[in-house]
């Protein structure tokens, strides 16, 4: 869920998320799952291998966070999710990112 309006109560379903891993223990410790903001993360390989009608997976419980995330915050994550980034283009930022002079060198523990 996120919300996109500046009432933090008005939400709107964003797309489900698979909890079928999960309900067994939350059934189990009774779990309270309504009206909680968890932190997902998107699993399209685990989806395909599955058979899951969806790639989102709980990650944890955010009972930290009082309100959601704002829907333009929400869609401009799943743009950049989508868009991807492979280990060249991460490559290519570190190699020409002048950090104090040192452009072109890779920060140590990053291997090519």
């Amino acid at each position: 869920m996120a919300h996109r309006s500046s009432d933090p109560h008005f939400h709107f379903r964003f797309n489900p998320v698979n909890l079928s891993s999960k309900i067994a223990s939350f059934r189990s410790s009774n779990t309270r799952l309504q009206d909680r903001i968890v932190e997902v993360v998107s699993d399209t390989k685990r989806q395909q291998r599955e058979g899951l009608s969806s790639p989102w997976r709980l990650m944890r419980f955010r009972d930290d966070k009082l309100t959601a995330n704002h829907c333009s915050t929400v869609e401009k994550v799943v743009a950049s999710i989508q868009d991807g980034v492979d280990k060249e283009m991460v490559m290519g930022v570190l190699l020409n990112w002048d950090v104090d002079g040192r452009a072109g060198v890779i920060p140590e523990g990053i291997s090519q």
